[in-house]
């Protein structure tokens, strides 16, 4: 029988599932570029993407298209960065 604990916790990796990430200051992630729309929720993303460097602000989109390398995502400023991508299907 699962505890009220493990409910609460299946809970948060379904949401985590749906192709919301966190991201606080510091903190850099890759992404792979497969053709999705990368959407800022809330805060400001720095993405370099082959050799260009972009800011992002909330509500703004960028299509991650297929490519050879990884884009590399991180939060700037001091409020943590949320972002989807736009062709998530879970």
């Amino acid at each position: 029988m699962a505890t009220p604990d493990a409910k609460r916790i299946t809970h948060t990796m379904e949401a985590l599932s749906q192709c919301k990430i966190e991201l606080l200051k510091g903190f850099v992630r890759s992404e792979k570029r497969e053709s999705q729309v990368l959407r800022i929720v809330s805060g400001t993303a720095w993405v370099s993407m082959d050799g260009e460097d972009m800011i992002l602000n909330a509500g703004e989109e960028l299509k991650l298209s297929h490519g050879k390398h990884q884009a590399v995502v991180s939060a700037t400023g001091d409020d943590p960065l949320v972002y989807e991508f736009g062709d998530c299907q879970e």
